[in-house]
């Protein structure tokens, strides 16, 4: 259960996120109550990479980076989250294993958002779905790109 008095920075911090910023007022009030808060210290390994996508997170507070382990042992960054960003989607949305490691850069404060509870929210909400689709489409082209730039580099 969340703690009292944070229902309304939890809806300011799913206000900020992109997959949300479509919902109403009361849609987002909804959305809180299902979300969990977790606190995890410095370290901590979030979640790993081939662990079942059941959530995804919004960092309230702390910095989470998300990197990749070869079979080298040797491990590249991805992406360094931030408070007020979310991590986890692509595998929450389809419900696949997770493809990269999260791990508390300071103590963090995050949002979960649950699977289970999120489903039945968005099967009611057409909107939102098409707002889903939305983003997972301008990401998708984003990471076309950089493939593409990354390919097409003079070495």
């Amino acid at each position: 259960m969340n703690p009292p008095g944070s229902e309304a920075q939890n809806i300011r911090l799913l206000r900020g996120c992109a997959l949300f910023e479509s919902l109403t007022d009361h849609d987002l009030v909804e959305l809180a109550r299902i979300c969990r808060s977790r606190h995890v210290d410095r370290g901590t390994l979030i979640c790993g990479r081939g662990e079942p996508g059941d959530s995804m997170m919004l960092v309230a507070d702390g910095r989470v980076r998300i990197s990749s382990v070869s079979i080298e042992g040797r491990e590249v960054i991805l992406n360094e989250i931030n408070a007020g960003q979310a991590f986890g989607e692509i595998a929450f949305l389809d419900g696949s294993d997770r493809t990269a490691d999260a791990t508390a850069l300071a103590p963090t404060r995050l949002l979960v958002l649950h699977r289970r509870d999120f489903q039945p929210f968005l099967r009611e909400r057409v909107s939102l779905c098409l707002e889903v689709m939305k983003l997972l489409c301008q990401r998708l082209r984003h990471t076309t790109e950089e493939v593409e730039d990354l390919a097409l580099r003079s070495l």
